[in-house]
This record gives C-alpha cells, structure tokens and sequence, in this order.
C-alpha cells in the first residue's frame, strides 16, 4: 500500500527554536526523558515500522531493516545509522527509503538528524525517500503508523513548516 499520509498545510506562525536532540523519537518528547528512553521509544518505533512494512511491501523482510537497531533482533549485519533512513525495501537501483519517527504522543513534529536531511535531500526529486512517524507507540491501542512525504520533495514542501534550530558548521583557519 502505497499511501501518503492526508497532511492539510501547516498554518504560518512564528519559528521556534528546535527542541533538544531525540534521537529516533518524533522531536516532541518532553526534555526530561533520558537518553535510554528516547532509544527505547525510537527501537519501539523501528519494530512496528517493520511489522507495517512487511504487511505492505511484499518485498520487505528484515534484510530491509538497515537501522543499527535490526542487530537487536537480527543476525548478521550491525546495520548503520549513518545512512539517513532505517529501512530500505525493493531492490535494484530506485529502493524506497523510510525514515522512522516515534512518539508517545499523536504526533505533530519531527527533528531529522544530519544524515537523514543529506539523503532526504539527495531524493528530493522523487518519492523514493519517506518518513513512517510511529504515534503512541508504548499504547498498543492506540499506535498508529502514517507514512508522510519528504519535506524536501514536491509532494511534501508545503505540507511542513520549518521550526527552526540550530545548523553548526566546521571550518579550518
């Protein structure tokens, strides 16, 4: 099943400054989560990212789970999460890319790290690379998984709304 998310436009409003880092949490966790939460809710989300792939791509199976946290579950391959996306489903050339965001919550915000912005970049140009936001992920009745466009691609540039937050740059004198 090939379904975006149904995302109506952001309303203007002012930038705010991003929140702390979340690791591969949604970005609208409370601060005061510790570093092992946050990667207990973002493995949570990877887990039933793949269950939901594996219902709707025939061709997932969990040698598409590429995300560090496959090695949990998986033989093999450690995985990588310098790559810029958790999952790689299909093969050949033009393979779909997802990106998992959880939260304990509904949802709303999201924080992509700098890998994940380099390749959502770099597939700007077609749908090839996807966000899964995974939504209450620790309430089994009332988790939800959404696929939503890159926010860099056409079909998902109007639909986010930049929040602001910090870019940090290296340089040599």
């Amino acid at each position: 099943r090939n379904v975006f998310a149904a995302l109506t436009p952001p309303p203007p409003g002012r930038r705010r400054a991003a929140p702390g880092g979340s690791g591969g949490t949604g970005g609208a966790e409370p601060r005061r989560l510790s570093a092992a939460q946050r990667e207990a809710i973002g493995y949570a989300g990877e887990w039933f990212a793949h269950q939901w792939l594996c219902r709707h791509y025939p061709a997932a199976n969990e040698t598409s789970w590429v995300s560090r946290n496959r090695g949990k579950f998986f033989p093999g391959d450690p995985g990588d999460d310098g790559l810029g996306y958790d999952f790689r489903v299909g093969g050949g050339s033009r393979p779909l890319l997802f990106e998992v965001k959880a939260t304990l919550g509904d949802g709303g915000r999201i924080e992509l790290g700098e890998s994940e912005v380099r390749t959502a970049q770099r597939h700007a140009g077609s749908d090839r690379w996807r966000i899964l936001v995974v939504t209450s992920v620790l309430e089994p009745s009332r988790l939800r998984v959404a696929m939503l466009p890159n926010p860099f691609g056409a079909r998902g540039r109007d639909l986010y709304r930049e929040e602001g937050g910090a870019l940090r740059f290296s340089y040599r004198l």
